[in-house]
């Protein structure tokens, strides 16, 4: 019987191409990176994925709709009878060896084969060429990159049964334990996600810990693949992009998109932003502020990010400080220019959840689907961007009302 490469797993990597053992898959067809970057001039196929590639970037950056892969996964080895795998399967070993998958011999039709090589194929690739194009930008770019993907692909393992799952959270080194139906995972894997998300029921000290292993629930779980996952697709890529023309190209036409995206908010100063478009969380601590309240330390981090990130400049913030009672200008000056990035790390405004854990969170009905401050802002002047748009133009269709039937 013919064997069929990697027949088990291309579904599964279709979907989630950022799995390890999809760069053993992508070098045994294509070669090395640099092979498969020489190979990009001569083959449609190679094209047709980077360009693609290029265009889950776009839609990222500009919080277009993304369009991944997203037909059903599976795992054929846990549903075949000729049990052709070792007994390290789901294990990190198996995305190291593969080659199990590499020896398949189901029986399963030729057409349905190909079809599945050819979607690996272009989603892997596709996959390669948008982390080699974003660790080229700025890194507000990729960091939106990694938790934007890392959320959708979060949406899909939600619906995975219990095997991709397993599989998945082997592949990213997450150390997991399944005991009477009930997951434990490594006290390292835990405080390495965790450490990120806050929330008060996240802490340690909330959670029932067992020889090294802390007790989770299958939702948790799942928070913690999405929380490494975004770890890990915000790492930078290194290729040397002088080489290929065409990567010079993509990368420039992105890095106009990121800066037209990046300064489409100007230079603000609180005499020309509305500060009614403010979250309720920054409008209040703002408020605090002015009236000569002594804010939490937490509360002049989150509020002190905000206004940076959002572009005013940081002497204006530390006028702002004037009116606590324990200003020191001195001591004000290298805390904003800190957070700022003086020392070479320029710090994002807090998200929702991290606000809920400090106690800084004033959320009201305007708040909703919004995770983090900066989000509410952007949302609230471009939906007062498309109201000035839609007024214009029937200002014009009345002017004009021939041309507008």
């Amino acid at each position: 019987m013919e064997k069929r490469d990697f027949l088990p797993i291309l579904s599964l990597i279709s979907k989630y191409p950022f799995l390890r053992i999809s760069g053993i898959f992508l070098n045994s067809q294509f070669g090395s990176i640099e092979e498969i970057m020489d190979k990009a001039r001569d083959s449609i196929l190679i094209q047709e994925a980077f360009s693609k590639g290029k265009e889950i970037v776009k839609a990222i950056l500009k919080d277009s709709r993304v369009e991944f892969e997203s037909s059903e996964a599976n795992l054929l080895c846990t549903s075949c009878d000729i049990r052709c795998y070792c007994e390290k399967f789901l294990t990190p070993y198996c995305h190291e060896c593969a080659e199990c998958f590499r020896n398949c011999r189901i029986s399963i039709g030729e057409e349905y084969y190909r079809e599945s090589l050819s979607k690996a194929k272009e989603s892997v690739l596709s996959y390669l060429y948008s982390r080699i194009l974003v660790s080229h930008l700025e890194t507000w770019a990729i960091r939106k990159f990694a938790v934007k993907s890392a959320e959708i692909y979060h949406r899909f393992l939600v619906e995975e049964g219990s095997d991709v799952l397993d599989f998945i959270t082997s592949d990213l080194g997450i150390k997991k334990k399944v005991k009477n139906g009930n997951y434990y995972i490594h006290v390292s894997d835990y405080l390495r996600a965790s450490v990120k998300i806050r929330a008060k029921d996240w802490r340690l000290i909330n959670r029932k810990l067992v020889k090294g292993f802390v007790a989770v629930t299958r939702k948790d779980l799942e928070r913690v693949v999405e929380e490494c996952l975004r770890e890990k697709l915000a790492e930078r890529l290194s290729i040397d992009i002088t080489k290929y023309d065409f990567l010079i190209e993509d990368v420039s036409e992105l890095k106009s998109v990121s800066e037209r995206l990046r300064t489409k908010l100007p230079k603000l100063s609180l005499k020309s932003v509305d500060v009614g478009k403010f979250p309720p969380c920054m409008r209040r601590i703002l408020s605090d502020l002015q009236a000569g309240a002594n804010l939490p330390h937490t509360a002049r981090f989150a509020l002190t990010a905000f206004l940076l990130n959002i572009g005013m400049d940081v002497d204006e913030i530390i006028s702002l400080y004037k009116t606590s009672p324990d200003f020191d200008e001195e001591k004000t000056r290298y805390q904003v220019e800190h957070i700022a990035g003086a020392k070479g790390t320029e710090y994002d405004a807090p998200s929702c959840d991290t606000m809920k854990t400090y106690h800084n969170c004033y959320k009201d009905e305007t708040c909703r689907n919004i995770y983090h401050p900066i989000q509410y802002i952007e949302r609230r002047l471009k939906d007062e961007s498309g109201r000035r748009e839609h007024k214009g133009r029937e200002r014009r269709d009345k002017a004009n009302p021939r041309k507008s039937r």
